[in-house]
């Protein structure tokens, strides 16, 4: 016998157990009665086609309701929807003045950091232009020593 829902061969007698088990064949959704392929059922159908499946109210209302019931939770909903995107919009924009503040901050810092190297960068070099006149003054000493001997 071959199965009418995925082509397999069994004998008659195991087309019963095939059946049952039959990952391609259509069963019903037990929350909205529509018939999906058995290995879809659990996987995509409940956690993301069936309309009785259970969701959340996306704009952070902390609802939970069928997702059918979800566009017209929307049309109610619609001025406190608003309120809540607003209150995030609101700590959003506080979050991102925050942010620019210390990036100013942290701005003027390395502004600080790179004046105070360049104020060092510049006391070495005098302090090597000081190093060479000592050591050819030093060179000149030890010449006229020698000379002297």
């Amino acid at each position: 016998v071959k199965c009418p829902h995925c082509s397999a061969l069994f004998s008659r007698r195991a087309a019963l157990d095939h059946d049952a088990l039959c990952d391609r064949k259509r069963v019903p959704c037990d929350a909205c009665g529509l018939a999906v392929e058995r290995r879809l059922l659990a996987t995509l159908h409940k956690t993301r086609d069936c309309p009785k499946r259970t969701v959340r109210c996306p704009f952070g209302c902390s609802l939970v309701l069928r997702a059918c019931d979800l566009a017209a939770h929307h049309d109610q909903a619609t001025p406190g929807h608003c309120l809540l995107l607003l209150d995030k919009a609101t700590l959003a924009a506080d979050t991102l003045k925050q942010h620019d503040d210390r990036l100013v901050d942290l701005e003027n810092q390395l502004a600080r950091a790179l004046d105070l190297a360049n104020a060092a960068t510049a006391g070495l070099a005098d302090l090597a232009a000081v190093v060479t006149a000592l050591k050819l003054d030093l060179d000149a000493q030890i010449k006229t020593h020698t000379d002297a001997a």
